[in-house]
């Protein structure tokens, strides 16, 4: 037992073992409160250690007499909250408190009255039995909270529910519009102590729910309950209540608890025959109808009071009672799974036989925590933790905590390789931990064999482990069946006991599938440390079985630049979407998976870019005496076109338009004097006009250009590569897109490498993502060359002394493709010479002959 603290009064408890004056934070820390010896201030005492030892946390002090205290109500923002009574001016005068708390933190806050009733100056009157209870507003934080106050007003009794809100800042302000319908409920009957019970329809923390209905019993010698429903923002309450069972012995207090399924009230026994037993109600969720459990007899005889708490793990529950012949408190279990009840069982002789009260429920803590009065000078207050015995969780598989742990269920693994099981072990007794393991396997439909840890051998029977290690590694030669790769798929289940010895059931089937590795082979780029021309890689590779495949594109230092991720499929080739730089080494890694999924060793290729520069350019310089100066046209040599008609200067005999309607017009070109107006379906997610196709080969390189003009800036441009066999049948594209912007004209270009089965290749120029009609692209100067061709952003032109180095002297930048430079700073008599520098859109540089 906890010792607490001393108390002068009469009865420390209220002699109301249903009021719950004990509760848990999420946190773990127990909270007691207590009305202190001048019965002015209300003092609050919380331990970290589950009751085991107490400290006094704090209090507040309200200045006149406390009669009464609700239970202590703690919600799961960790709030403590309580309802009190006091006489003030001949009035019940009822208000609540919010304090806050921690390990080691303790602060009150401020009173809010809800309600004073004259009482004709007798304290009670009207008001006797007080119970709170609160819901969070998330995210604000906000609160509403309500307080069932037990009433009597002329000849009958009932209970009257009284509202507030809470404001985000901690705000307290009285609302009792948090009802419609009705709030009170009164019947004919006796006078005395009546303490109502409230809950919210939770999930069993007595703290959450999804949708807050509120549940409210009460009664003395009768015992009735109401239903509230939550709208959102207010309780409805009915007009009439149920009924649950008349004829008691008088009770200051009958508990009510909903145990996250159903709402459960407990009371001696009124019938006659049975008054050593206690009669258990069971209110259904839709509160129609009731099922009723009677306990074993009391060893004590007839009982005096009770009150319950349940299990929220299995939902059981557990009556605790004091008889008429002794003080001493005992309690009994019901076990729903058995259907049985089990023995009384003593838990303390308890002051007067009515001073104890139990925390609602076993939420977080796998234990009943008692607190229990006992009669001296001074009087004592302890708490009591009455342990349970759960068995652990079923255990759950942990995947991929290792290289070597499958990586989800029904996965492939290396039968070259050991193979690393885990699981987690858990208990509802967060204090419990693994003492002991079993393993079984199955492999396809075989007998089942279990795992002897001391001699790494497989058993007919099962063979209890002891150990508190959640993993066992086994080498290939102990889970790998005689098929090896062949074998089927293998089924492993893993059961464990806690440290009371008590057993779990065996888990979840872990399956797994024996497999042997596949490992690709890379063909292009074919060789280690190749030299890659192109600012895009496609890569191409060979594999006996394939399922998918992931690609990866490192730096020099070993960065990861691209992942592709896993792609299902069984295509051998892939074109990585990121453009390499001139001069830099790549690594390009593969991996493939085989038939059953079973990742293959990665695959690296290393890759030098060295881009193709574009030709050198040619100058031919025009002197021009009589206007002073010197005409320089430069010349930027192209490589053949492998397509006819790339300016559409003649017809459009060869092309053809995909997704769009196509015109030759005059409107704008780049090459003469005639383009591809094309005109989008606005259907397609692409428009473009096509060439003919031409003779091509696997693994060639290929590039195409066009000049293009936007009228809108909605959609790309783009470029295409389409590949198709030797008989014309579609394989893929490669693709390139461009931003537009309407009413400049572009060069866009596209370089792919020709993947297997390629016969033939055509070239395409158009406008992507979902173009509208009124996307028009203009398209003129298509090109399809072979090699990486980078086409030319632009020129410098530079001059010098005749044959003098130290004269050089750029004189013209950003000259275009196929330009001419003015040069008007020639001397007369001085011979000179020029050279023009070209710069390629891929980055490169190439530098023309010197001319004179």
């Amino acid at each position: 037992m906890g010792f607490i603290d001393d108390s002068l009064l009469a009865n420390p408890l209220a002699a109301s073992p249903a009021v719950a004056r004990i509760d848990r934070q999420n946190s773990g820390v127990l909270w007691f409160t207590m009305i202190s010896n001048a019965q002015n201030s209300v003092l609050y005492y919380r331990s970290t250690d589950n009751g085991s030892t107490w400290q006094y946390a704090g209090g507040w002090n309200f200045g006149v007499t406390i009669h009464e205290i609700s239970n202590l109500h703690i919600t799961n923002y960790g709030d403590l909250w309580l309802a009190f009574r006091t006489n003030e001016n001949s009035r019940d005068r009822i208000s609540i408190i919010r304090a806050t708390g921690g390990s080691t933190t303790f602060a009150a806050g401020s009173p809010r009255m809800l309600a004073e009733p004259a009482n004709g100056g007798v304290a009670g009157a009207i008001h006797n039995g007080l119970e709170i209870h609160s819901i969070g507003l998330p995210p604000s934080q906000a609160q509403r909270i309500v307080v069932a106050a037990g009433t009597r007003v002329g000849g009958s009794s009932g209970v009257t529910l009284y509202g507030a809100n809470m404001a985000t800042n901690g705000a307290l302000t009285a609302n009792n519009a948090l009802f419609t319908g009705k709030r009170q409920w009164l019947y004919p009957g006796a006078a005395g102590r009546l303490t109502p019970q409230i809950e919210i329809e939770h999930w069993g923390d007595g703290k959450s729910a999804s949708v807050p209905h509120l549940w409210v019993s009460f009664g003395r010698t009768d015992l009735r309950v109401v239903k509230l429903a939550w709208n959102g923002s207010t309780w409805a309450g009915p007009t009439n209540t149920v009924l649950l069972t008349s004829g008691l012995t008088a009770q200051n207090a009958i508990a009510g608890r909903w145990d996250g399924t159903r709402f459960l009230t407990a009371v001696p026994n009124p019938d006659s025959a049975a008054t050593d037993t206690v009669l258990v109600l069971e209110r259904n969720q839709a509160n129609s109808s009731t099922i009723l459990r009677t306990s074993p007899s009391h060893p004590a005889g007839a009982v005096r009071n009770c009150t319950l708490a349940y299990n929220s793990v299995s939902r059981d529950f557990r009556v605790f009672a004091v008889g008429t012949s002794s003080d001493l408190l005992y309690y009994v279990d019901y076990a729903r799974a058995a259907g049985t009840w089990t023995t009384w069982t003593t838990v303390t002789a308890v002051m007067g036989g009515s001073n104890y009260s139990v925390r609602h429920e076993s939420y977080g803590s796998a234990r009943y925590d008692v607190i229990t009065a006992h009669a001296g000078s001074p009087n004592t207050l302890v708490s009591t933790n009455v342990g349970l015995s759960y068995a652990p969780s079923l255990p759950t598989w942990q995947y991929g905590t290792n290289p070597t742990t499958p990586p989800a269920n029904g996965a492939a693994v290396d039968v070259a390789k050991a193979m690393l099981l885990d699981w987690a072990f858990s208990d509802p007794d967060p204090n419990d931990a693994q003492s002991a393991w079993a393993l079984s396997r199955q492999i396809g439909s075989g007998t089942v064999q279990y795992l002897r840890a001391s001699d790494s051998t497989w058993q007919a029977g099962e063979v209890k482990n002891p150990g508190g290690s959640t993993q066992v590694n086994m080498p290939a030669s102990l889970w790998v069946g005689a098929g090896g790769a062949g074998d089927p798929a293998h089924t492993y289940r893993v059961k464990v006991w806690d440290g009371a010895n008590l057993a779990s059931l065996y888990s979840s089937a872990l399956v797994v599938v024996p497999s042997a590795v596949t490992n690709p082979t890379i063909t292009s780029p074919d060789t280690d440390g190749a030299s890659w021309t192109s600012d895009t890689i496609t890569l191409f590779w060979t594999v006996t079985e394939q399922t998918a495949y992931q690609v990866q594109l490192l730096n020099a230092s070993a960065a990861l630049i691209y992942d592709s991720g896993w792609r299902g499929g069984t295509a051998p080739t892939f074109s990585i979407p990121t453009r390499v730089e001139d001069g830099q080494t790549y690594t390009i890694r593969l991996r493939t998976r085989n038939g059953e999924g079973l990742a293959s060793n990665p695959v690296d290729r290393t890759v030098v870019v060295d881009y193709t520069e574009p030709t050198p350019p040619v100058v031919a310089a025009l002197p021009m005496p009589h206007r002073g100066l010197v005409r320089v046209s430069i010349t930027n040599p192209l490589a053949p076109s492998l397509i006819p008609d790339t300016s559409f200067e003649v017809d459009l005999s060869g092309w053809t338009a995909l997704n769009a309607t196509q015109a030759r017009v005059n409107t704008w070109a780049s090459d003469g004097e005639w383009s591809c107006q094309i005109t989008p379906s606005g259907s397609a997610s692409n428009a473009y006009t096509q060439s003919v196709q031409v003779p091509a080969a696997p693994g060639d390189v290929l590039t195409g250009w066009a000049d293009v003009l936007p009228v809108t800036g909605n959609k790309p441009a783009a470029a295409y590569l389409h590949w198709f066999t030797g008989a014309g049948v579609f394989i893929s594209s490669t693709v390139a897109h461009f931003p537009a912007t309407a009413g400049e004209p572009q060069r866009v270009s596209v370089t792919g490498v020709a993947p297997a089965s390629t016969g033939r290749v055509a070239v395409a120029a158009g406008v992507a993502l979902n173009p509208a009609s009124g996307d028009v692209v203009f398209v003129d100067a298509v090109r399809l060359m072979a090699g990486a061709v980078p086409y030319v952003l632009s020129n410098d032109l530079q001059r010098r002394h005749l044959g003098d180095t130290a004269s050089e002297v750029t004189i013209g930048r950003g000259i275009p493709e196929g330009g001419t430079w003015d040069d008007w700073t020639v001397r007369s008599g001085q011979p000179y010479e020029y050279r023009a520098v070209t710069y390629g859109a891929n980055g490169t540089t190439s530098y023309g002959p010197w001319t004179a």
